[in-house]
């Protein structure tokens, strides 16, 4: 695992492999986060990756909320990765097999939270 002074990629000047909207994203919300969470934050993902990420599986990003919200279950999957009663946790709530990967379960947790605010955003 990197730490997040070692990603290169971590700003919005370092884009170019990843959708427009990814760019406009960080360009929009990345200082705020990194200024309030600080540096101590670790990643699995790099932040464009995260972003992308999430737009594939259908979140919308509309607002700084949005964005942190979403960066904070990939804080929160970076601890739960090396803390197998976490796993085991993640791995019931989504109803997951004992025998599910990291990567099933990435995609779990975020699809749970794009759905959610999907509920919360209709009319």
């Amino acid at each position: 695992m990197q730490n997040w002074s070692s990603l290169s990629i971590c700003t919005p000047d370092g884009i170019g492999r990843f959708a427009p909207e990814v760019s406009d994203i960080l360009k929009q919300f990345y200082a705020e986060y990194r200024a309030e969470i600080g540096y101590t934050n670790r990643a699995l993902y790099p932040v464009d990756e995260w972003v992308q990420r999430l737009l594939d599986i259908g979140a919308v990003i509309e607002n700084y909320v949005d964005y942190a919200t979403y960066l904070e279950d990939r804080w929160y999957l970076y601890h739960a990765h090396g803390a197998p009663e976490k796993m085991e946790r993640l791995k019931s709530c989504h109803r997951l097999g004992d025998d599910a990967s990291w990567v099933e379960v990435v995609d779990a947790k975020i699809r749970e939270h794009v759905r959610h605010n999907q509920l919360l955003k209709k009319p």
